[in-house]
């Protein structure tokens, strides 16, 4: 039908692509998209298409394309684009690429604290480990209320040997904390901290501070 329509538009190659993508047949699946591209470089839903079927069909960078693309005509859905955008260049072992996206992705939302860990990981995994560090504090100041936010920071101190830092933020955690499975968690972490720093007596003299206020 659409091969005898000089008029066939984009939801038409659109649609023509979807039901070669439910008979398998990816390569005329993309093909077909790919000319729905053309037919309309703007249109939203095909371009959502292309980065579907290009990444099924392992066309990695393509689909990281697509979605590039997405991000720049989809603005209400910019940050969901590059977050896709992220992991396809994690799987293509594209760490810079991973780390542009991912400041694009704190422009979108600045004070979001899912993006500061995602953007913070990302440092870390290109071995920048000072702006990773300095990423999760972003994320402590703007959510201060936020728990998970405060144990990511304070993980992440632990893990690079930072315990004093990483101890005041437990404690924060701690008085945060409603829950008592929650508090006997942060105690074992804070007492290993502690056996590491050989304060033991310290920790003890907290806890018995913290039941006298209570």
């Amino acid at each position: 039908e659409l091969a005898a329509n000089p008029d066939a538009t984009t939801g038409h190659w659109r649609t023509l692509a979807l039901y070669r993508f439910a008979l398998d047949d990816l390569l005329a699946a993309t093909n077909a998209i790919e000319t729905a591209i053309k037919a309309n470089e703007a249109s939203v839903a095909a371009w959502k298409t292309a980065a579907d079927l290009f990444e099924h069909a392992g066309r990695l960078s393509d689909a990281g394309n697509a979605l590039r693309r997405l991000a720049d005509l989809d603005r209400r859905f910019r940050g969901e684009h590059l977050l896709k955008i992220v992991s396809l260049e994690r799987q293509l072992g594209q760490i810079q690429g991973a780390l542009e996206a991912g400041k694009l992705l704190l422009a979108t939302a600045p004070g979001n604290p899912d993006h500061l860990q995602t953007y913070a990981d990302l440092c870390f995994e290109a071995g920048s480990i000072e702006e990773g560090l300095n990423t999760l504090r972003r994320a402590v100041r703007v959510n201060s209320s936020d728990e998970k936010s405060l144990l990511a920071l304070a993980q992440a101190l632990t893990d690079r040997n930072e315990f004093e830092e990483a101890i005041e933020l437990y404690w924060k955690a701690f008085a945060k904390s409603r829950e008592l499975d929650s508090k006997l968690d942060l105690t074992v972490r804070l007492v290993a901290l502690h056996k590491q720093k050989k304060t033991m007596a310290t920790l003890i003299e907290n806890f018995q501070q913290r039941r006298k206020c209570n």
